[in-house]
């Protein structure tokens, strides 16, 4: 039997409307926008007076607060336990967006912030300042799952699933990728480098369902250090979504079986899909920046060293790198951004 190597699972659209542009034009309720940013108009939290206007938006974990007092316009933002405010001179409701610039960096406390501690590693793009934030739903993100041959069909149920979710927010799209990846079990550290070479290889292959590129090996670099190196072939669940749904995405996730809880220092690590720590979801930015050769980060143990292929100088949209399904999924939904008022 042939597996397809790319397989779309389509888009999900939210409905949304714009409001007025203006903020010293709004009157009412129905001319705000109906999200933003992180959460839903709250429709009687409005309030007006002579002095200008205030509502919230609420959404998972979050909520924003947006004043406008007849000069400025003002965002508090609260997620988990971080706050934020953003002051805006000019009156354009658009213009809020550049509060979402503050999701950046709220990005890199993503896994302390979850309940329960869930298998995700998260790449801030801090060295590259990429950052690509829209209105009116924010920073725009790509997630990547590692899934086996034997739970592909689970992908499917799971976007259905969101699909239907009422607290999903915004526009999220997906694909399943055929992708690779290299895995380093440090000598010494991960109790998968002590196994023969032969058990890692079946290893990798029972849990992912794909035979790896060439049989594991042993390398060791100038300082003695060594690795049994696994470049391995899998399937990529690749989904392109917007800040404020990330933690309901993870959270389905997880409730489908394809991201498990993390593992804490200290216990043994388990050494099955999705336990262990190179199945790990991975979350960074839309734009992850091209001066990045690839993708590379150890658990927290250090025990394992994961190796993604990046974006390698020319953007190739017909390969399997990491950064072609970001570029894929993400002009679908800036499409939408576009239309909803565009990108910052």
């Amino acid at each position: 039997m042939s597996l397809p190597s790319r397989l779309f699972l389509g888009k999900i659209r939210r409905a949304f409307r714009a409001g007025i542009g203006s903020a010293d034009e709004i009157r009412t309720p129905q001319d705000l926008p109906s999200r933003l940013l992180l959460g839903q108009l709250v429709e009687n939290s409005f309030l007006a007076d002579a002095a200008g206007w205030r509502a919230i938006y609420e959404g998972r974990q979050a909520q924003l607060a947006l004043q406008w007092d007849g000069e400025r316009l003002c965002a508090s933002q609260r997620w988990f336990a971080h706050t934020a405010l953003t002051n805006v001179g000019l009156p354009r409701i658009v213009d809020i967006a550049r509060a979402a610039l503050v999701h950046h960096e709220w990005l890199g406390v993503l896994p302390a912030a979850l309940h329960p501690p869930l298998n995700v590693f998260v790449e801030t793009g801090a060295a590259t300042g990429a950052t690509m934030v829209c209105y009116p739903d924010g920073l725009l993100l790509t997630l990547l799952v590692p899934v086996p041959v034997r739970r592909l069909e689970t992908c499917a149920a799971l976007i259905r699933d969101l699909e239907e979710a009422p607290d999903l927010l915004a526009s999220v799209s997906s694909e399943l990728r055929c992708g690779w990846s290299v895995v380093n079990h440090i000598a010494g550290r991960s109790v998968v480098a002590d196994l023969p070479h032969s058990a890692i290889d079946e290893l990798t292959y029972r849990e992912m369902g794909l035979p790896t590129f060439e049989p594991a090996q042993t390398e060791t670099r100038r300082d003695g250090s060594s690795a049994v190196t696994v470049r391995r072939r899998h399937y990529e669940l690749v989904v392109n979504l917007f800040f404020c749904d990330l933690p309901l995405v993870l959270a389905k996730f997880n409730e489908h079986g394809l991201l498990a809880v993390r593992t804490t220092v200290g216990t043994t690590i388990r050494d099955e899909w999705p336990f262990a720590p190179e199945y790990s979801a991975v979350v960074l930015p839309a734009i992850f920046g091209p001066r990045v050769q690839q993708l590379v980060f150890f658990d927290e143990a250090r025990t394992r060293r994961v190796v993604y292929p990046g974006p390698i100088r020319a953007i190739d949209t017909d390969s399997n790198s990491v950064e072609a399904q970001q570029i894929r999924g993400v002009q679908e939904l800036v499409s939408d951004a576009l239309g909803n008022g565009g990108m910052q």
